[in-house]
């Protein structure tokens, strides 16, 4: 399976955008099919984004958006590390936006 992540590498380009404060809106339609079109199957999205979808309806309608162009939402990067001194608390993050 390949997935699409790493958009502060300039996933999102031509894209003009901060890519250390993305936004949901950020993952546009041009995105979602050039990704897919690339062959893969998933995209990385940040907690950071994800923690800006208001609520459980909206996550649904961005985890739809995602399957109308043949792509999930399959990591969600939680910044981090999973190592002993910090790996709790990343895990946490990750764990409390994963279900759309």
């Amino acid at each position: 399976m390949r997935y699409c992540y790493a958009h502060r590498r300039f996933t999102l380009y031509p894209q003009s955008v901060d890519t250390w404060n993305l936004e949901p809106q950020n993952y546009t339609p041009e995105f979602l099919a050039k990704a897919k079109a690339t062959g893969f199957y998933a995209v990385e999205c940040g907690f950071e984004v994800l923690n800006k979808v208001p609520d459980s309806s909206c996550r649904r309608e961005m985890a739809a958006t995602f399957d109308a162009h043949g792509l999930k939402i399959g990591a969600i990067r939680a910044g981090g590390t999973l190592q002993p001194r910090s790996g709790g608390r990343t895990a946490r993050r990750g764990r409390a936006r994963r279900r759309p």
